[in-house]
């Protein structure tokens, strides 16, 4: 009984690591085709906006990807 319950939580915990590491390849992504886009309109991108893009939420990247089509300036892709 107890080795059937070790199997599963060990099922469990590789499940939960496998869908933890689609989640966060999804993320640096989604961060990567953002930074590319933005190097391709406005060029060179500082570091510091680099690291700020990478550690950003999903959500926040969606919407920066949405600006970044009607953006002017990078200022405008970020909302400042």
């Amino acid at each position: 009984m107890l080795e059937k319950r070790v199997e599963e939580w060990n099922r469990e915990l590789r499940e939960e690591g496998r869908l933890l590491g689609l989640k966060e390849g999804r993320k640096e992504g989604e961060a990567a085709l953002l930074l590319g886009q933005l190097e391709h309109k406005f060029g060179r991108i500082d570091s510091k906006t680099a690291n700020g893009v990478q550690s950003a939420d999903a959500k926040r990247l969606l919407d920066w990807g949405k600006r970044v089509l009607t953006a002017a300036r990078l200022e405008d892709v970020f909302g400042n």
